[in-house]
């Protein structure tokens, strides 16, 4: 059995003998990866030999054994337009509390469509600052250990079409501002301990 691949910085991705003009798309699902992910995917001063990062389109991590929090400087990657970490082992506090802090990380992507974080062990509440990632078509964050009350401000999320929440300790009432959501065609919320909220 071949042994994992333990992402060390400077082993990530090996040093190319060319320079790659555009790296758009990064696939590295479905292998045996373990450790955190590299804060080089943001560094943008790796750009001679791993390509230039600040066109990276669209990134894939799903389905290996990261693990620790999501890089702060992935917001250094503003062209990302699909990012998935589906099936890791990634933690942490789910996003910062400071909105600052947020469009230090997600904020700057202001094209990401698609955010999938589950299947992972994400904890604490959803904070209200993932209403900024505006142009948000699908948001999955089930499978993790999310607590607390669904934001109000998800309401602003005006482009989105599929929510899933499931599988989480999410708590409380659903917003009535999800009903401002004229796009959304799948909301999946099931398996946590949320209150319906019934309109006579």
């Amino acid at each position: 059995m071949m042994a994992p691949c333990v992402l060390e910085e400077e082993r990530f991705l090996p040093k190319l003998q060319f320079t790659i003009q555009v790296l758009a798309v990064l696939y590295l699902s479905e292998n045996e990866m373990v450790g955190p992910i590299p804060s080089i995917l943001g560094n943008l001063s790796y750009t001679a030999e791993l390509g230039k990062l600040e066109e990276l389109f669209e990134l894939n991590l799903a389905n290996n054994n990261l693990q620790g929090p999501i890089p702060a400087n992935i917001g250094s990657c503003t062209a990302l337009n699909k990012f998935n970490v589906y099936g890791n082992k990634l933690n942490g506090l789910f996003l910062p509390v400071s909105r600052s802090k947020i469009r230090s990380e997600f904020g700057r992507i202001i094209n990401l469509d698609t955010l999938d974080l589950s299947y992972n062990e994400f904890s604490g509440p959803v904070r209200a600052t993932i209403s900024d990632l505006e142009h948000l078509l699908e948001l999955n964050l089930s499978k993790n250990h999310l607590d607390g009350s669904i934001p109000a401000e998800f309401g602003n999320l005006k482009s989105v079409q599929v929510i899933d929440m499931s599988n989480n300790n999410l708590s409380g009432s659903l917003p009535e501002e999800l009903g401002q959501l004229q796009n959304l065609d799948s909301l999946i919320l099931n398996n946590n301990n949320l209150v319906a909220l019934v309109i006579c």
